[in-house]
Order: C-alpha cells, then sequence, then structure tokens
C-alpha cells in the first residue's frame, strides 16, 4: 500500500516554485550516496552543495526541516494541495484542493484509512493511465527516497 500525505501548497506561482526548489534541497541534504555526475552543471552544483550542508546537520535535524518545509502552509486555506513527500520528480505535482476534500473510508487488511473520493483521476495523474496495469517482471523494482 502507497501512502501519500498531502499538505497545503503556497498560492502565487512563485511561490510554490521556491517551495520546490526549498523541498529539492531538504532532499539532496538527506541524501547519503548522491549522483554528482548525473544532469548538467548546475544540477550538479546544487548536488554538491545540499549534499556538503546535508553532512553539516544531523539526520534528525534534517528531517525537522524537511517536515516544516512540507507542512509550512498548512493551517492556511490554499487553493492547492501537494504531496511533497514523494520521489524527487513528483514534487511539484499539484492538485486542487476541491479534489482531494472529499474522503471515504476504506478498509486495507486489519486497516482503516481515509481516501480521497476522486483516487481514480489522483492515481491516473500520478502513475499513468494504466496504473492497473502491473509492470513487467524485470521492472518490478521498489522506489525509495
Amino acid at each position: 500500500m502507497d501512502v501519500f500525505v498531502v499538505d497545503n501548497a503556497p498560492d502565487g506561482r512563485l511561490a510554490r516554485k521556491i517551495r520546490v526548489l526549498e523541498i529539492r534541497f531538504a532532499q539532496g541534504m538527506m541524501k547519503t550516496k548522491p549522483r554528482f555526475k548525473k544532469g548538467n552543471l548546475l544540477y550538479r552544483t546544487a548536488t554538491f552543495i545540499s549534499y556538503v550542508t546535508g553532512n553539516l546537520t544531523t539526520r534528525k535535524q534534517k528531517v525537522c526541516l524537511y517536515n516544516w518545509l512540507m507542512q509550512r502552509s498548512n493551517g492556511k486555506d490554499t487553493e492547492k494541495k501537494a504531496s511533497y513527500n514523494t520521489d524527487f520528480g513528483d514534487v511539484p505535482k499539484l492538485y486542487d484542493k476541491d479534489v482531494l476534500e472529499e474522503v471515504m473510508e476504506v478498509s486495507f487488511e486489519d486497516t482503516k484509512a481515509y481516501i480521497t473520493k476522486a483516487y481514480h483521476q489522483c492515481l491516473i495523474d500520478k502513475f499513468g493511465p494504466d496504473y492497473m496495469t502491473p509492470p513487467s517482471e524485470k521492472d518490478r523494482r521498489p522506489k525509495h527516497l
């Protein structure tokens, strides 16, 4: 079962872009084995700076910073929501708040959870229209942050 934590995203395009950069920098700080040869010069430089900065702090401090960045807009009435606690490339993915506000309770094994009533559209947005088709055997590898 995948669990996606959803937080409020700031209103305004510039504020959202800045938040994405902050989140990605915090993710870079948490890396233990960054790939410095991946991407263009700007990407490699940012990877190096975030990695070095991350080595100056404890894991607990990095997690606290990451959580604070993700939750900064919670408590405010914003038009967009985001799942920041996800893969690096999916961080800028935004959802309209009305898509996620209506929820329903579902059972999974011995657990009950709330999911959006618009789960089908959210799964299409996240994984594509064929999200119900399992990947081939050779492509079945877990992804972790």
